[in-house]
């Protein structure tokens, strides 16, 4: 095992479903990898560590991970029995709370996640006070999404179908709007704010309601 990386078995894990790249922002997607075949695809996972190089010293063998590894890594992806990566992509999971994560769990969590904040925080830089809209609440990056802003204070305005209704607004959205609407959902969230709008916008799922 290279000195930078880890090795673990990731067998039993599910793969992260969540789109990796946010609409709205160019330029984001993988080049498909330019090595040989048979090459191991995925891009999150979760498991035990196997074994570690000399000059890993965040992680342990045994210690319980997941991680998001990157489409043009040349040891390839998640979807594999053993997975080798370097240590900054392999975070330990929490072990707090009611009840530990599965690694099912666990493995959903990175992709989408990572996705959100790198919108949030690099992107939009988004500050306490503030007020968002989270346009497609309910996916895996929306959900991030508003979780980190509501953790951040900040107001946030999501949308997604009546049925995930509940669900949006059990995770921090302040108010809640049906994406059927479109985009009557402009003079919705101006009628809310007596005609400020909001500070920051984030399209998950459509960017045609951005560019109105």
């Amino acid at each position: 095992v290279d000195w930078k990386r880890v090795m673990f078995p990731a067998s039993g894990s599910g793969p992260g479903v969540a789109g990796s790249a946010l609409k709205g922002f160019k330029g984001m997607h993988h080049k498909p990898p330019n090595y040989p075949y048979p090459y191991v695809v995925g891009v999150d996972g979760a498991g035990e560590v196997e074994s570690v190089g000399g000059r890993v010293t965040g992680l342990k063998a045994g210690d319980r991970v997941m991680f998001h590894s990157s489409l043009t890594n040349a040891h390839g992806g998640s979807l594999c029995e053993y997975a080798v990566m370097e240590e900054s992509v392999a975070v330990p999971i929490p072990a707090d709370g009611a009840r530990p994560f599965s690694y099912e769990e666990a493995a959903a969590i990175p992709c989408a996640t990572w996705t959100a904040y790198v919108a949030l925080f690099d992107k939009l830089r988004i500050e306490p006070g503030r007020s968002i809209f989270v346009d497609g609440a309910s996916g895996a990056v929306g959900s991030c999404a508003v979780q980190l802003a509501h953790h951040m204070g900040l107001y946030v305005f999501a949308s997604c179908s009546p049925s995930n209704a509940d669900y949006v607004r059990s995770i921090g959205a302040d108010q809640v709007l049906n994406y059927h609407d479109g985009i009557e959902m402009v003079d919705q969230i101006l009628d809310a704010t007596e005609g400020y709008g909001v500070d920051y916008y984030l399209a998950v799922t459509n960017t045609q309601d951005a560019e109105s």
